[in-house]
Formats: C-alpha cells, structure tokens, sequence
C-alpha cells in the first residue's frame, strides 16, 4: 500500500513538473519574434520595429489596422525613460508592410527625443507592443548605432529579450562621449579612401600633372592647385552624401560603379594627352620634342599639362565618386549614418586620408619630376590607368569580372608599403639612369652658364 502511495505521489509530481515546464519547452517552436533596433544619434535617436503581420493582427484583433491607428498602437506601447525619471517624447509611427520569407512583416519607425541635457545617458526602455497579449511572443532588442559610444550602424549590438513578463531594458551608452562618435566616422571616411581601388587611381593619376609641373619659380603654384582639386574632389563627394542623407537622390548602383570607371578614364587620357602636347610644345618653340634629347626644365608647362579645366572637372568627378558610397548614407541607414555630424566627421575622414597619401608619394614624385623621364613615367602611369579603368567600365557594362586587374590593384590596396616600395624604386631607377640611356625618354638639356648666353648675345664683328 506505501509503495502504491509512493507511485501516485511520483506521478503527481512528473504530472505537476510538466505543466510548469510546458511554456518553456514550447519555446523549442517559439512563434515570430519582432525585432527592435535602436539608432542613438548626438541629438536624437530612432526606433525601428519589425513585427510579423499576423502576430500583430492577433495582438489587435477587431482593432483598426490604418496607418494612424497603428502609430498610436506603437507609441502607447513604448515608453523610454532616463534614470532621473524624465520621459524621452516618442514621435509619430511610420508603417509600411515588407514581405519576407517567413511571412509579411509591418515595420514601425519612429523619433525618438531625450530630455534636455540626457542625450548621451543610458535610460530605460520600455517596450511591449505584441507581447503584452501574445504571451509566447518574444522582442529582440538590439543596439546598432550610438553616436556616443562610437557605433555607427556597421553592425548590431544585441541588448536583451523582452516577453510578456519582462518588458523593460536599460539601453547602456558605452563611454558616453560626444569624440567617440567623431573618431569613428572619421575613421570610416578615411577607411573608404584607404580601401577604395578606383579612389586612390584617380588620386593617383591628378597628382601626375601637378609634379610634372613642378619646375623653377612654379612648385608653389602646382601645389596650390593640387590642394584646390583634392579640396573640390571632397566637396563634390561631400554634397552627394548630404543628398543622399537627405533622400533629394537614389541612383542605382551599376549606373554609379560605370559611371566612376569612365571618370578615371577620361581623366587619365587628358593626362596622357598632356604629355604629347609638352613635346608639340617645345618642338614648335624650337626646342626638342619626345624624340630628341631635351625638353627646357624651365619651359613654360602646357596647358594641357596643368589644365584650369581640371578643378571643375574634378569636382564633378567628385560627386560621381561619392555617388558611389551614397547607399551607406541613403534613406534606408541608420540614423546615426545620415546626421549631419557623421557626414562632417566622414569627409575630414576623406581628406586627412588624402593629405597623408599625398605626403607619402609626394616626396618621391617630387624627385622623379626632378628626373629627365618624369613625362615618359607620367604617359606611361596614366595610359596604365585609363587602360584598368576601360577594363572597370567594359565589366561593368557587360556584368563580367574584372579580376584580371582587380587581384594586383587589392593586393597593393591591402599592402600600402610594397606600391611606396614599387614608387620609391621607379624612382631610384629614374635618378640613375641618363638621358642617353633612355632614348625615348624626354631629356633635359644642361642649361646653359651665364657667359654662353653673354656669347650668345653678343653680337658678331663685321
């Protein structure tokens, strides 16, 4: 009889820890879950939801489903609070409907603004939307920018799970500092030049004419004008990303990437084209063309060669390149992405990255140009590069791989010191070399001493 008692006792209890335990083993087959994300920007933030359509219907069954009547649904179900018990003020709801592969889900994003003098405090959020009726609902809530703790919506941050018997989180705020956020964007700027194939060619090919004219009484001059072009480039990349954040511009992908390719191609011509028209140049004013031995070190550079056009020109260039990158800032980022802080902090990003390009070369170029075969190594630099870009543009075009010429410029890209090392030893080679060694070099002839031209001068005896 104590064995019959002791069995129904057992029974009772596996009977007792099944029903306590059946909510958790149906989370093995959990039902759609939604997915909040947060954007924390310098003065704002936003929230966006992500729930499934049918979730939502059952959370709000016999309720209106307009776009207005699931606002107000979303905000009397988020309340974010700062720990000094301020409530930060929850904008209107934006709805659209997106259909996924799981089912359609309805995609809530509002404003989100805090109290005076609390933007970077970590507050609590509450959240309950769906799960405060759906108990086996479950919200995912993730952090994907915070300006303050560097986060610039690269990536998502997972923060805490929310159901129907927890529905508040403390949302953290890493270091809580305003430069975090600034040395993030401009390292991501500066990332974007470093990394970036077709920035650096067209870099590369705007600084051939500027050294090339770098002669007696004009260095100060050709570099003014590089740092006016470097300057044009970033501002006409700069105005594309505001655009882009502002949502005034959406350009397909494909039409941007040819677009660039056929950039750096046109360029890279011109630059090519002049070094034929120095030659034409110094052949019409008596002097020696490509083929015979000198050039004038001191003769007055083409047009061509350190052509007006070019700052225009490469300012508009610079808006096709920033075309390019524009998706990152666009309608659709993160909120952090398209404040006007981050585009700020990005473009000094684009420009230091630059300026310390610049100085890395600039040293070598300089001493190449001081070389007789500086405009044989300008021709033949730019025609290489207007020869990858034609490749760029025809793939492009024709959707085919352009690894012939993308593998060696990556490897480069990634290894900045073995292309300074390629640099510095054209350079060496340069510096050794002779006129007389390279015939179809343009040379640069002795110039000649004061009593030659005192000779010259004088005028012969009858």
């Amino acid at each position: 009889m104590k064995r019959v008692h002791f069995y129904a006792f057992v029974l009772r209890g596996a009977l007792l820890l099944l029903l306590v335990a059946s909510p958790r083993i149906s989370l093995a087959h959990p039902s759609p879950s939604s997915r909040v994300t947060l954007d924390l920007g310098v003065h704002e933030g936003a929230l966006i939801a992500e729930v499934p359509l049918d979730e939502l219907q059952q959370a709000r069954a016999g309720e209106p489903s307009d776009e207005a009547s699931l606002s107000r649904y979303f905000q009397q179900h988020t309340h974010p609070v700062s720990k000094t018990g301020h409530a930060w003020t929850v904008g209107r709801y934006r709805i659209r409907e997106e259909a996924r592969e799981a089912g359609p889900v309805v995609i809530a994003e509002a404003v989100l603004i805090p109290p005076p003098g609390e933007a970077n405090a970590p507050f609590l959020l509450g959240y309950d939307a769906v799960c405060h009726q759906v108990r086996s609902h479950y919200v995912q809530i993730g952090l994907r920018g915070d300006w303050y703790a560097g986060l610039l919506g690269t990536e998502v941050t997972p923060v805490a799970t929310l159901h129907f018997s927890k529905t508040e989180v403390t949302i953290p705020r890493g270091k809580a500092d305003f430069l975090e956020g600034m040395k993030r964007a401009i390292t991501l700027g500066a990332s974007h030049i470093a990394s970036g194939t077709d920035h650096l060619l067209f870099l590369l090919v705007l600084l051939l004419p500027n050294f090339g004219s770098l002669r007696k009484g004009n260095g100060a001059a050709a570099l003014k004008r590089l740092a006016a072009q470097l300057s044009a480039f970033t501002v006409g990349h700069a105005t594309t990303l505001i655009f882009a954040a502002k949502s005034w511009i959406s350009v397909p992908t494909r039409p941007v990437e040819i677009a660039v390719a056929l950039s750096i191609l046109g360029t890279a011509l011109a630059v090519a084209q002049a070094t034929f028209g120095r030659a034409r140049d110094a052949e019409k004013g008596g002097g020696p063309c490509l083929r015979g031995p000198a050039v004038s070190r001191d003769a007055a550079p083409s047009n061509r060669t350190g052509p007006r056009y070019l700052l225009p020109v490469t300012g508009l260039f610079g808006l096709i390149h920033g075309l390019a990158f524009a998706e990152v800032f666009s309608g659709n980022a993160p909120a952090t992405m398209r404040s006007l802080w981050t585009l700020a902090a990005f473009n000094i990003g684009v420009e230091l990255q630059q300026i310390v390009i610049v100085a890395a070369v600039a040293p070598w170029l300089f001493l190449l140009a001081k070389s007789p075969h500086y405009l044989l190594f300008q021709r033949f630099t730019a025609l290489t590069a207007a020869g990858v870009a034609l490749v760029w543009a025809v793939a492009r075009v024709g959707g085919l791989s352009s690894a012939c010429v993308d593998a060696p410029l990556d490897a480069l890209t990634r290894h900045p010191l073995l292309a300074l090392g390629l640099l510095i030893g054209v350079v060496g080679i340069a510096r050794r070399l002779g006129p007389s060694q390279v015939g179809s070099s343009l040379a640069t002839p002795e110039e000649p001493t004061s009593s030659s031209r005192a000779s010259s001068a004088r005028p012969l005896s009858p």
